[in-house]
């Protein structure tokens, strides 16, 4: 009797470091597969405030009378916004190729280069809406940005 009360004096310590190991290995998988949760949902809303702020700030900088425009791009709606340089028109065009929004700035009415342009930001869908009163609507996987044009209506481009 005295031998196995001795054996579990031995044994008890030995079990109880056991079962604060697994719960301290138990505790450090789950804390990983939380913080990989929250890893992903901050980057998922990171593009998503990239993508519609973008977005917007381009709109809102190139605000000038018939500087606005909707066109088409290689895989939807393409946004054109124009501006005079040195006598020439030259166009920012952004629009979804590839899986992602692009920007390209070119000579304006020259073919699009969706090879060569810029990637912004990794997307699914692109499009774009204007309505009444200049207010222009740019909708992608991640929402809706709405603008309301200070200089009057988005033209319709080519």
């Amino acid at each position: 009797m005295k031998k196995r009360t001795e054996l579990w004096m031995h044994l008890y310590p030995l079990l109880l470091f056991a079962i604060i190991v697994l719960s301290l290995l138990f505790l450090v998988t789950e804390g990983t597969g939380l913080y990989s949760a929250v890893v992903d949902s901050q980057t998922n809303n990171r593009q998503t405030r990239a993508a519609l702020s973008y977005l917007t700030a381009r709109v809102r900088a190139a605000d000038a009378a018939g500087a606005v425009s909707i066109g088409t791009g290689p895989e939807g709606d393409a946004l054109l916004l124009r501006e005079s340089a040195g006598g020439e028109v030259y166009e920012t065009r952004i629009y979804l190729y590839d899986g992602a929004l692009r920007e390209e700035y070119a000579l304006a009415d020259t073919p699009l280069r969706p090879e060569s342009a810029e990637r912004i930001v990794p997307l699914g869908a692109f499009t774009l809406t204007r309505e009444r009163g200049g207010l222009l609507i740019a909708a992608t996987d991640y929402g809706e940005a709405r603008v309301a044009l200070r200089c009057g209506e988005v033209s319709a481009g080519e």
